[in-house]
Order: C-alpha cells, then structure tokens, then sequence
C-alpha cells in the first residue's frame, strides 16, 4: 500500500505537489516553499523480519527504540 492510497483510506485531506528530484524530504519541502512539518515522508523499517512503512513529516526521524516498544517488537 502506497502513502496515498494509506491517506485516503483513512480519510485524510491531503494536496500532492510536483517537485524537481531531490534527495531528501526536508530538501523537497524546501522546493514546494512548505514547511517540513507540513510534508509526509514514508521511511521503510524492518520489523521483526517484515517490512513496514512509517510516514512522519519531513522534519522528523523516527526514534527506533519507541517504534521497537510501540509494535512490540524484538527488534527494528
């Protein structure tokens, strides 16, 4: 499943913006003059062997051991 297809299943209003290439999320938020807080990135992590997707905004890093708790996980 894809970020928007995530987003719209959950019913949440969102704006896609085209950009040039970039080569990380707070860089593109830059290019669309938007605030990182106000763009979603997606950040694969493995849990526990399987592969999951978190999106957080782009001005944000996911903290692994809160992850590692919140999924009850043995390891991330």
């Amino acid at each position: 499943m894809g970020v928007t297809e995530f987003l719209d299943e959950a019913g949440v209003n969102y704006e896609v913006s085209k950009h040039k290439p970039t080569f990380s999320a707070q860089s593109m938020a830059a290019a669309i003059h938007e605030s990182g807080k106000y763009v979603a990135k997606p950040v694969i992590v493995k849990v526990d062997g399987k592969y999951a997707m978190c999106v957080l905004a782009a001005n944000l890093k996911i903290d692994l051991k809160a992850l590692k708790k919140q999924m009850s996980a043995k390891s991330v």
